[in-house]
């Protein structure tokens, strides 16, 4: 009579996770990235929209005695080139939001790198430390063949 081993004292076989196991923490890490960047550049793209085209009334410190309360002429340049700013920033925290939902149903190759990519720059990423190791690890995670592979 031949006794089989427990199945606790044998050792499992090293299991490794399937391609599209492998492609989801990626994919929602790069979705939740590019929505707390949507939110935070939600705030100055408001402030940016909504400013009051003069500078403060009676009370304020004025930069100049001169202004009397009217806008210098550099103001509304300065104003339109930030808003520009803001709307690049929420175009691509979008981009990113839409790519990681299209690698997380592994539908859009090329979406899902840009997405990846787009992390990468330096200063899109909120705060750098969290947009860039993200972006590189989803990367890394799309150019394996079998990640590849698995997309439509």
């Amino acid at each position: 009579m031949t006794q089989t081993p427990s199945p606790l004292t044998q050792p499992s076989p090293p299991t490794s996770p399937t391609a599209p196991d492998r492609a989801t923490a990626p994919a929602i890490a790069l979705i939740f990235i590019g929505f707390v960047g949507l939110v935070i550049m939600l705030l100055p793209t408001a402030i940016a929209v909504f400013q009051p085209q003069t500078l403060p009334g009676k009370g304020a410190a004025m930069p100049s005695p001169g202004w009397l309360g009217h806008m210098p002429p550099f103001i509304p340049a300065m104003k339109t080139g930030a808003l520009g700013v803001y709307l690049i920033y929420l175009i691509l925290y979008a981009v990113t939001i839409w790519g990681g939902i299209k690698m997380l149903k592994r539908k859009d190759y090329v979406l899902a790198m840009a997405a990846a990519i787009i992390q990468i720059i330096p200063g899109v990423g909120f705060y750098y430390v969290v947009g860039i190791p993200f972006g590189i690890w989803a990367l890394m995670v799309l150019r394996k063949p079998e990640v590849k592979a698995s997309f439509h």
